[in-house]
């Protein structure tokens, strides 16, 4: 009990300090029991302990039945968690709270052997002569959605050069989907700043075709944003020829995930600049997409409808680990009972959509708390519409998904597996 412990610290600590501590203290136990008294034990948006700590409230029939079951008054809070099965598609409103803090807690427990039986993990080179010299080492995650782990991704100096970069520009996270694919009531605490690899210096003539007058130097950013565009831009064919390197680390590092991913990135818009984010002790995400879901055919978002009709939406997700984390900090997906735990250098990879172009549901995931350490991260988001030539549309029209793990086996078993350390 918190309580016991203030009458146990040390006498040469400042009694006021203690005194508005045991202040906060009463505060914080009279607002659990206003929550328990009013609310119940648990909610979608709440979790108290079954008992009161007023002894007054106690006295109540309804917690000494508590008291009964349990003597000790601790009560088993699994019994007020809920749970929802692994691969549902049509939990649209599920809360996967509970599912996300299992997973993070026990780990991949839910995944049953049938289910990863057929995952492997080996080099990965896609046949490319180059990369047989210098594979990747890759370990199958899920195959539907397709999830992956790259090992050892990331060089030491490029995770330094990274962290350098972001440190002195980090500001306090938002989150930035909109329905349908918002889940209410996410919360997110952590930090992060956006810098770039590439921009585009475009001839004149382009830049009056396509940027609103009185519009200052609109490339800076690294790619051209919804709001400094008329409408469906129109770029000359050689687009590449303008291109202008901003980082050469980074835009190295874009060049290694296009060729492991097979994604193209080096376009306009095919892919956005680096998010690094920073999250400290107890910094999580709750449970969320990372597509808009614009394509989706029910009720897609016109959220920065010019710029969403320029690149569909996010085809897929390069995450890169920038630190360790002695405890917690795992990248978890709820619906799918699978964990990525952050390793530096390392880095996970998905592809958010189906692919005729909706958010595939099974890829919401949460970010673990941070119990012990510091997590950095960074997000490389790659854009569905100039994928077209790799990544095509099912010709099945009861399959609507990318068959990318088949694909890059295939390419790659030849080589031969490696072992996990």
């Amino acid at each position: 009990m918190v309580s016991t412990c203030i009458k146990k610290c040390a006498s040469n600590i400042d009694p006021a300090f203690l005194s508005e501590v045991e202040g906060n203290l009463q505060k914080s136990l009279k607002a659990h029991d206003t929550y328990l008294e009013t609310r119940g034990p648990v909610s979608k948006s709440h979790r108290c302990n079954p008992v009161p700590f007023s002894k007054e409230l106690r006295k109540k029939k309804k917690y000494k039945s508590i008291a009964k079951v349990n003597k000790s008054n601790k009560f088993d809070s699994q019994k007020l968690r809920e749970f929802y099965p692994l691969f549902n598609k049509t939990l649209a409103n599920a809360d996967l709270k509970d599912n996300a803090l299992f997973i993070c807690k026990e780990g991949e427990k839910w995944r049953e052997p049938e289910i990863d039986k057929l995952l492997k993990c080996y080099h990965l080179h896609h046949g490319d002569p180059f990369l047989k010299l210098a594979p990747f080492k890759l370990e199958e995650k899920n195959e539907d959605p397709y999830v992956v782990l790259f090992k050892d991704f990331m060089s030491s100096s490029e995770i330094l050069h990274y962290r350098q970069t972001a440190e002195n520009n980090l500001r306090r996270s938002s989150y930035g989907n909109t329905e349908p694919h918002e889940v209410r009531g996410i919360f997110r605490s952590s930090k992060q700043t956006w810098f770039h690899d590439k921009t585009f210096n475009l001839p004149i003539e382009y830049m009056g075709l396509n940027i609103p007058e009185g519009v200052e130097n609109p490339y800076k950013d690294g790619y051209l944003m919804a709001e400094n565009m008329k409408g469906m831009p129109i770029l000359p064919t050689n687009i590449t020829a303008y291109t202008t390197i901003l980082d050469h680390v980074a835009f190295k590092f874009s060049q290694r995930i296009q060729l492991a991913t097979q994604h193209y990135l080096l376009g306009v818009f095919s892919s956005e600049s680096y998010q690094v984010a920073n999250y400290g002790i107890g910094g999580q995400y709750g449970t969320h997409w990372y597509s808009s879901g614009y394509l989706d055919h029910k009720n897609p978002t016109k959220r920065n409808a010019v710029y969403s009709d320029a690149i569909g939406d996010r085809i897929s997700t390069f995450m890169a680990y920038l630190s360790n984390v002695e405890v917690g900090g795992a990248t978890v997906f709820p619906r799918l009972g699978i964990s990525s735990q952050p390793i530096q250098g390392d880095a996970v990879f998905w592809i958010n959509l189906e692919s005729s172009g909706p958010v595939n549901p099974l890829t919401s995931h949460n970010g673990c708390p941070v119990i012990v350490g510091s997590k950095w991260i960074t997000n490389k988001w790659i854009n569905y519409f100039d994928q077209f030539e790799k990544f095509k549309c099912s010709i099945d029209i009861d399959i609507d998904s990318f068959d990318a793990l088949h694909t890059f086996r295939s390419q790659s078993m030849a080589i031969g597996k490696f072992h996990l350390t």
